[in-house]
């Protein structure tokens, strides 16, 4: 009789050790990507709005400037970066507001606290068309 209850009791200690360990990393995983997930949406669409701020002033200086006459002269340049260049900056901002956002969620979820996950990882990010 001392035996099946010593028995059933180391049983029941290891299948408890057991769910406890595999709940535990499950919990642990949840954690992690619901953190991933939330800041990577309050400081991804941030950093995005910078990346696309950056390339649309670039990218709207450069059509304008060319549209001009001149890509690399420096009057046309100036012009375009008043003209084109605030237009494509503002353009950028808005993308990459939602690009930081929508990244934010997805790489919270597939790999969070990555350099993905904060907008900051690959020259993708910046590879859709302002114009």
């Amino acid at each position: 009789m001392n035996k099946k209850i010593l028995l059933v009791s180391l049983s029941t200690i290891l299948l408890t050790a057991q769910c406890t360990n595999k709940s535990s990393a499950a919990v642990k995983e949840v954690l992690l990507k619901t953190g991933g997930v939330f800041t990577g949406i309050i400081v991804s669409p941030f950093i995005g709005s910078i990346r696309g701020l950056i390339k649309g002033f670039g990218l709207g200086t450069d059509v304008a400037s060319e549209m001009l006459g001149d890509k690399e002269g420096s009057v046309h340049r100036m012009v375009g970066f008043g003209t084109g260049g605030i237009i494509g900056g503002a353009g950028g901002l808005y993308t990459g507001l939602l690009m930081g956002a929508y990244e934010g969620v997805k790489y919270g979820i597939e790999s969070p606290f990555s350099k993905e996950n904060f907008s900051l990882g690959g020259n993708s990010f910046t590879d859709y068309n302002l114009l």
